[in-house]
């Protein structure tokens, strides 16, 4: 099933979407960290929250380019 609504002006954290986790995913893991030094934001949704994670979901978009 795909859900699909209207974000138009929703402010989003990167790791959250799959347009941001695209742009992430060019950063090196010393980018990465220096861009979420204090960890990733909280997040109201299902999203990973510990940069490992998102490491982890990084390397596997990655891998499929």
């Amino acid at each position: 099933m795909l859900r699909v609504g209207s974000r138009t002006g929703m402010l989003l954290p990167a790791h959250t979407n799959s347009g941001g986790k695209a742009l992430l995913a060019q950063l090196t893991d010393a980018e990465l960290a220096a861009l979420y030094p204090r960890g990733l934001p909280a997040s109201r949704n299902r999203a990973v929250t510990d940069l490992a994670s998102v490491r982890r979901k990084l390397e596997a978009t990655r891998r499929r380019g």
